[in-house]
């Protein structure tokens, strides 16, 4: 059953050429839940096959609008709510 208060967020990846990788949906309490879940996911991505995600994006989407975007690269690491990923934000 799913909990009302809770939002489904979407993760897709997109690489060079308008190619996509819908990896799924996720119910989460907020954006900075998703961010950070989608964080995780780009990170576990590059340390199992960085050569084939490097230069890609995971884009993280509910019903209406973009919630974030993280570049897939080397180093990416959890950012603190309200700033954006990078490779210098400590989680």
């Amino acid at each position: 059953m799913e909990n009302p208060q809770m939002r489904a967020y979407h993760f897709t990846m997109r690489g060079a050429a308008g190619i996509s990788e819908e990896l799924g949906s996720h119910q989460l309490d907020d954006d900075a839940d998703a961010v950070s879940f989608g964080l995780q996911v780009v990170r576990d991505l590059m340390q199992v096959k960085p050569e084939g995600y490097a230069g890609w994006v995971l884009a993280i989407t509910d019903q209406a609008r973009t919630v974030g975007v993280v570049p897939c690269k080397v180093g990416v690491r959890a950012a603190r709510p309200g700033t954006k990923p990078g490779p210098n934000n400590q989680g």
